[in-house]
């Protein structure tokens, strides 16, 4: 949700073409051995962590314990891949880029 717009945003920038965004079908973050050869291979300068197990009410009620599991995965492989890496983590909840920022995100 929040990534997405964010993905857009940037998509809509003429000269940001650094980033990074990837969904759950480029890349597991639940399995820790792929996203650090990922971020090895990638070198990036920053990770902002946008990636969420999320659903609706009905899937949060249902599905609470293995969607507060997978979040506490994902959120310790990418930050344990970057400290491993060398790489700066931005936020929590994931677009990679190789330079800095270049413009302001609006809402």
């Amino acid at each position: 949700m929040v990534g997405h717009a964010i993905a857009q945003q940037i998509a809509e920038c003429n000269h940001c073409n650094n980033y990074v965004f990837l969904s759950s079908a480029n890349l597991d973050l639940r399995e820790f051995s792929k996203v650090l050869l990922f971020m090895e291979a990638e070198k990036f300068d920053a990770v902002l962590h946008l990636a969420a197990n999320v659903g609706g009410l009905y899937k949060n009620l249902r599905e609470k314990t293995a969607m507060l599991e997978d979040n506490l995965i994902m959120n310790m492989n990418v930050i344990k891949s970057c400290f491993l890496t060398g790489v700066r983590v931005r936020c929590r909840s994931t677009y990679f880029t190789r330079t800095p920022h270049c413009h302001k995100l609006t809402s």
